[in-house]
């Protein structure tokens, strides 16, 4: 038998960002950089939007971390220590991070109520977690929309009779 439900709950997981990351064609075949993973989130939320849109939602799920950023130290290194290319400085990478959560949590709230889980991840473990942080005190103030924060490495979050789980894994 197909149970019909009178709402739902979209989950948005745009993972492996890693802003900061520079990628050029010559060295591995294809070109990375900031404006392209900013293109690539924004294009991926509307996609799940659109296809998405005969579905009445009273909740929104949105994953973030999972290595938004591409380094973790003014090295530019991860949280490991691995070296890594960069397109930009850490700063100006974290307030690109920055402006794109709020859009895309703006963008959300006005379908339905958001709760956002962060997944530590690790390129950036800490630098990750402040940006969570930020987040949540960008939207302190605003009554449907929920974190969790905390630091625990598989976090779960239950709808009705579901549960869904996330985790970045290392």
């Amino acid at each position: 038998r197909v149970q019909c439900f009178e709402s739902y709950c979209l989950v948005v997981d745009p993972c492996d960002i890693h802003i900061g990351k520079l990628g050029s064609e010559y060295e591995t075949g294809d070109t990375y950089n900031n404006n392209i993973a900013v293109k690539r989130v924004r294009e991926g939320v509307d996609g799940l939007i659109n296809k998405s849109s005969n579905f009445k939602y009273d909740k929104i799920v949105l994953i973030i971390g999972n290595d938004i950023l591409h380094t973790d130290t003014p090295k530019r290194t991860t949280t490991g220590g691995t070296a890594q290319d960069t397109d930009g400085m850490w700063y100006d990478n974290f307030i690109i991070a920055q402006k794109l959560y709020v859009e895309i949590i703006e963008k959300l709230v006005a379908i339905a109520d958001v709760h956002i889980i962060h997944n530590v991840s690790n390129h950036d473990y800490m630098t990750g977690w402040f940006l969570a942080e930020t987040i949540k005190a960008w939207f302190k103030d605003c009554s449907n929309v929920s974190f969790d924060t905390t630091m625990t490495h598989r976090k779960y979050f239950v709808y009705h009779d579901n549960l869904i789980g996330s985790t970045h894994g290392d």
